[in-house]
C-alpha cells in the first residue's frame, strides 16, 4: 500500500494526476488508505480515468491485492455531468452511487457537521460502557 501511495504521490507532483481540492486554495487530496480500503480522487475526465485504471492494473500485478467490482463504488461531485459519470462507471466497470453510505459507522457524506451528526456514535460507546 505505501508503494502505491509513493506512486500516486509522484504522479501528483508531475501533474499527471489531479487531485481534487476541497477550497480554492486548499490542499489537493488525491488518495486516502485505511487498512485494506483504498479511497481515489480525482478530476472526472477521461485522462484522469485512464490513469487511474493503470495505477490499479499495475497495483493488482504487483501485489496480491484484486478489485472486488462489487464492493467498488464511485461517487462524483453534483457539478460532474451525467454523460462523464457513465462513461466512467462503464470503462471501469464499477458502480456509480450517489451517497456512499458509512465508513466505520460515520457517515461518508454529511453537510455541515452537528453534535446529531454523531449522536448515535455516543450512544453506542455509553450503552457499551455501562453493560
Amino acid at each position: 500500500m505505501e508503494r502505491l501511495a509513493h506512486s500516486i504521490a509522484a504522479l501528483v507532483e508531475v501533474g499527471e494526476w489531479k487531485p481534487i481540492r476541497l477550497s480554492q486554495d486548499g490542499p489537493g487530496i488525491s488518495h486516502l488508505f485505511f487498512a485494506d480500503d483504498l479511497v481515489f480522487f480525482a478530476e472526472a475526465s477521461p485522462d484522469q480515468l485512464e490513469l487511474i485504471k493503470e495505477v490499479i492494473e499495475q497495483f493488482c500485478i504487483c501485489s496480491s491485492y484484486r478489485v472486488s467490482n462489487s464492493k467498488t463504488h464511485i461517487y462524483f461531485s453534483k457539478n460532474c455531468p451525467q454523460s462523464i459519470r457513465e462513461q466512467v462507471g462503464l470503462t471501469l466497470g464499477f458502480e456509480v452511487v450517489s451517497d456512499l453510505g458509512k465508513y466505520l459507522g460515520v457517515s461518508l457524506l454529511h453537510s455541515r457537521v452537528t453534535k446529531a451528526t454523531y449522536v448515535y456514535l455516543l450512544d453506542k460507546m455509553s450503552r457499551g460502557l455501562s453493560g
